[in-house]
């Protein structure tokens, strides 16, 4: 019995020193490679992070030039446009043009044998900008004192029995002198008196009347046509009546469209992002792991070896070395430029946890063994 439990002993000595006690230190994360295309699975020391990147736009002003109406403009910035037509334009003025020498001087006019009734609210007579004054003829000024108050609620109605006559108090030159007549538009006979020319009778079917010289006459001639209807003034001349056009000045403004310009610049965040249109990049983080076991074992030359192996995972490209030592011609260095690489010759050197658990079991099923046959053997004695 002594000789089994002596044995017993031996065995204990032999296997517990082979035990393992291992401990694993974990560091903190820290950047590794950071915005790459690369995907790699996570370990223990390693962690993915998934980053989208979307692309971006921005909206470009193209220049649409002057326009009427558009969606987008500048007020502040237009043209003035003059548009003119025989035919009627929605919005625009009608004009009756007369003949004169282009040094005539106007000194009175009046409108007479109307071929239709009209209302007629104010004369207004204008050189440039400025008004005229002017009275009614001696005939006419009570009954016609209401076209000229400034009151657009008052009128007086024209027909063919009617004659209303203008006499300007100045001076001017008719090519500068502009009648203005609000109300119904009036057909009728115009006679238009001058002091240095000859009175002009001609027909008139327009509101808004105005005097050209000989070049312009010609032209508006060419364009819109002219009537002689055969009115004669005093000494028995007759003049061409120009037809009356229409013409509109149209404000222009600077318009602009805006144009989607794709930037193929991708962010993570920020205005102008293409949601449907993104890459996704992966940033990795590694943290340091150490393995400290220590290993006290009997090799065949009876040498005591102590082996401690670490393992360090960082930013840059670490070197992992891993030495076992004993016999000098079994010493072992290797080394390894990429940290992933390390890790399976690390698992390898470095004994693992659950080998250490095994022979402790062990150890403790011997240990509890040896103590019954301590126990029985010294019963027996008794």
């Amino acid at each position: 019995m002594k000789k089994k439990i002596l044995i017993l002993i031996i065995i204990l000595l032999i296997i517990s020193p082979s035990f393992v006690y291992a401990n694993v230190v974990y560091g903190e994360y820290q950047e590794f490679i950071m915005n790459t295309d690369k995907y790699m699975e996570e370990t223990d020391t390693l962690k993915r992070e998934e980053v989208k990147l979307y692309n971006t736009y921005e909206i470009k002003k193209v220049d649409l030039g002057y326009k009427e109406e558009c969606i987008n403009c500048d007020t502040s910035d237009y043209i003035l446009e003059t548009v003119e037509s025989k035919e009627e334009i929605p919005g625009g003025i009608k004009y009756q043009p007369v003949g004169i020498s282009s040094s005539s001087i106007l000194t009175a006019f009046s409108f007479y044998d109307f071929d239709e009734p009209v209302k007629i609210y104010e004369i207004e007579v204008f050189s440039g900008d400025k008004k005229v004054d002017y009275v009614f003829m001696d005939s006419n000024k009570e009954i016609y004192k209401n076209l000229n108050d400034g009151d657009r609620s008052t009128y007086y109605t024209l027909s063919y029995g009617n004659k209303i006559g203008v006499f300007i108090q100045s001076r001017y030159l008719a090519k500068d002198i502009i009648i203005n007549i609000i109300g119904d538009e009036i057909h009728s006979k115009a006679m238009y008196l001058f002091q240095n020319g000859p009175t002009i009778v001609v027909k008139n079917l327009a509101n808004h009347i105005y005097f050209v010289d000989d070049l312009n006459f010609n032209e508006l001639k060419n364009k819109y046509g002219s009537i002689n209807y055969g009115f004669t003034n005093g000494n028995g001349q007759t003049f061409e009546s120009l037809n009356p056009y229409y013409k509109k000045e149209i404000k222009k403004y600077h318009c602009y469209g805006e144009e989607k310009v794709i930037l193929n610049d991708y962010v993570t965040e920020g205005e102008n992002l293409i949601y449907d249109d993104y890459i996704t990049k992966y940033n990795y983080y590694t943290r340091i792991k150490e393995e400290i076991s220590d290993d006290v074992s009997i090799d065949k030359t009876s040498k005591v070896t102590k082996t401690t192996t670490r393992m360090v995972k960082t930013k840059k490209v670490s070197t992992t070395t891993t030495k076992l030592v004993g016999d000098e011609n079994n010493g072992l260095d290797l080394e390894e430029n990429e940290i992933l690489q390390a890790e399976p010759l690390f698992n390898e050197i470095v004994p693992k946890e659950k080998t250490s658990n095994i022979k402790f079991i062990v150890i403790v099923i011997l240990l509890i063994i040896t103590l019954q046959i301590i126990i029985f053997t010294l019963h027996r004695k008794k």
